[in-house]
This record gives C-alpha cells, structure tokens and sequence, in this order.
C-alpha cells in the first residue's frame, strides 16, 4: 500500500513540474510581463520614413483626442513629438498636451514587424494613472517598423 503512494507523490510532482515548467514561457509571453523581468522594449526603426512619421503624427493625435484633448491641442502635441522623438534616448516616451496633461507611450512590435502604439500613463498636477494591462488606447502604424531592444537604464517619469 505505501509504495502506491509513493509512486502516485512522485507521479503527481512530475505532472506539476511538467506543468509549471510548460506555463512559464506563455507567462513571460506577455510584454507587461517581460518589461518587469528585463528592460524590453519596441523602438521604431524607419522614423524618417516619411509614411511612418505620418502614420506616427496621426495616430498620436487620433488616441489624444480619443483622451478629450481637442483636436488642435492633439495635433500640436503629436507634431511635437514626432519632432523630438529622435533627439530622445530611451524607448518610452511621453506627448504632453496645452491641458496640463502629459501621456506616456511605449511601442509594442509585433511578429510581423509592424508597430503598436500605447499609451500606458496620464500625469497631471502630479497625479499618475497607470494602465498596463488594458492600455489608454492602442493604434497600429502604418509604414513603421518597430523592434524589441534591450535598455538597460532605469526610466521613471513620475
């Protein structure tokens, strides 16, 4: 009777294992989830393509004006962005509205190259909201293609 429990423990334990171990990648699948093991992010390789800098400048604007910002505020702070957005040199970076609000952005490459732009933070009058699961809001680019890259500073922009 004991070496039947015996066998059916080790039995058990071997199926656990095998399930934790089969888990784990699809786990670490996730981008939020990579971020908060290794510095990952997306970087857009083409930017002085004039077909992705302009699917980039819209996008900005459209998911700004999705957050209530007007569409003159939203054209203005996504145009200032796209400008300086090569001068920066880490891969998050942030479009900062004529309302006192300032977004955070990430980039989210997918398999076929193509980008995903996000907008993962609001920050006003010292107030941060933070949404990493659901995002504010998501647009895909056109004409861009974006890359995982490894960073390997610590960037906060609270």
């Amino acid at each position: 009777m004991e070496e039947t429990h015996c066998v059916s423990a080790v039995v058990s334990c071997r199926r656990l294992a095998l399930a934790i171990l089969l888990l784990t990648p699809a786990l670490l699948s996730g981008c939020a989830v990579v971020s908060w093991v290794a510095p990952v992010y997306g970087e857009i390789e083409n930017l002085s393509d004039p077909e992705c800098s302009s699917s980039l400048s819209s996008q900005l604007a459209s998911a700004l004006e999705e957050q209530g910002e007007t569409p003159d505020d939203a054209a203005r702070a996504a145009a200032r962005t796209v400008r300086l957005l090569p001068y920066r040199n880490v891969p998050l970076f942030e479009a900062a509205s004529a309302s006192g609000v300032t977004y955070g952005w990430n980039l989210a490459p997918r398999n076929s190259g193509e980008c995903v732009l996000r907008i993962y933070e609001r920050r006003k009058d010292g107030a941060v909201v933070d949404n990493t699961v659901n995002f504010f809001a998501t647009r895909r680019l056109k004409g861009c293609t974006c890359s995982w890259v490894y960073y390997s500073e610590q960037t906060t922009y609270h």
